[in-house]
């Protein structure tokens, strides 16, 4: 008799379940010279900040947004932090946020003595809706954080003009949004400073880290210099403001470097993963796929489906049950511990789409065959 092994195909349920081989919601993919670059660092004998790597990947990185440079940090919320700074929000002033977002676009808020103001989002694009935006405007209000979520593009002309009428600085939270077009331009170049991430989980990676994006030259300078501590030049350690130690390893830059070389080609493939999802779900009755404006070129960092809140759950259990990792959309952060007051907002859109939303594995090099198990579980998930 044929043993058990030998009847099941590789890549079926069976075989899946058998060997214990789980589809990530997200890995990275290394096919370029993160080797190479590494070693250099290695024989080079400088892995902390300020090696030739970061120099190249801040230039690398800025020239691919049409900027002179850009200002490498320890992570993306650092990159916020910083931009924040920058930007002069302080105690007594209020920051909008949209409320579906990852929480590190509303800590550093807090970290300033400022109060997050959370704004409902679009039920289309899940970003922050303008409308929304213009109705909490105050005179309190220092600044707009605006979050391109899963990659797609926020509908900025609307708030940029607001903002613009009044003087109020916009910071694009782009990390989740590298490569990602709104009306052609990109991610992170349409408000006053636009910040990103390098962390594990994103279109490229240097294993942590983050960037940050600003047009006038003077002003990217100091966020340079808050980044390194606020150290002035010379010999002496004098210090001539609060500054922080943000700075990226040259380790990290050597990596991001090596995978921003390869950034056209896995955003293709990514758009590619993303066109097989949308194909699939077309026919499925009950789940929707991410939206995508005609305005916007989203990169599909999380392409994820809408579903029946009944439905939700039964689906995130069956597709872990059976190897396969997914998320629900982030808890609107109004309805958090930390942010949850007396006065807690009614921001129902939100609300809806946390309790729809299901993230799905989203690997540029996820498979045309896993992508087909993964559609067939959630479908038997549905209609069980």
């Amino acid at each position: 008799m044929a043993s058990t092994e030998s009847r099941c195909p590789e890549g079926s349920h069976v075989h899946r379940l058998m060997t214990r081989a789980r589809v990530p919601l997200v890995r990275p993919v290394f096919e370029g010279r993160e080797r190479e670059y590494l070693a250099r660092c290695i024989d080079e004998g400088w892995v902390a900040s300020g090696g030739h790597f970061v120099r190249e990947f801040e230039g690398t990185f800025g020239a691919l947004h049409d900027r002179s440079s850009a200002v490498s940090t320890a992570s993306g919320t650092a990159a916020l932090h910083v931009a924040l700074t920058e930007a002069g929000v302080g105690p007594g002033d209020e920051v909008i946020v949209p409320t579906l977002t990852f929480i590190a676009s509303a800590n550093p808020v807090c970290y300033l003595g400022a109060a997050p103001v959370f704004v409902d989002v679009d039920p289309v694009t899940y970003t922050a809706d303008p409308a929304r935006v213009a109705e909490a405007i105050s005179p309190a209000t220092r600044a707009i954080v605006v979050v391109h979520l899963y990659g797609h593009p926020v509908d900025m002309d609307p708030i940029l003009a607001l903002a613009g009428d009044r003087g109020i600085m916009v910071i694009e939270d782009a990390t989740e949004a590298l490569g990602s077009r709104y009306r052609g331009r990109l991610c992170g170049t349409l408000g006053d400073l636009g910040c990103f991430s390098f962390n594990g989980s994103k279109v490229m990676t240097a294993g942590g880290g983050g960037m940050v994006l600003v047009s006038d030259s003077e002003r990217l300078e100091h966020v340079r210099h808050l980044t390194l501590q606020a150290r002035q030049r010379g010999r002496e350690y004098v210090h001539d403001e609060i500054g922080f130690n943000y700075a990226l390893s040259n380790l990290q830059a050597a990596v991001g470097l090596a995978q921003l070389e390869q950034l056209p080609e896995l955003l293709r493939r990514r758009r590619e993963v993303a066109s097989r999802y949308a194909s699939a779900f077309a026919e499925l009755e009950g789940a929707v796929f991410s939206p995508e404006a005609d305005w916007a070129s989203s990169n599909f960092w999380l392409q994820s489906v809408l579903l029946d809140p009944a439905d939700r759950d039964t689906v995130l259990d069956a597709l872990d049950a059976a190897g396969v990792e997914s998320r629900p959309f982030f808890f609107p952060l109004h309805r958090l511990p930390p942010y949850r007051g007396e006065r807690q907002p009614d921001l129902p859109v939100a609300d809806d789409l946390h309790a729809r939303g299901v993230s799905l594995p989203s690997s540029a090099d996820l498979t045309a065959r896993d992508q087909q198990y993964i559609v067939d579980l959630l479908r038997a998930a549905i209609l069980t």
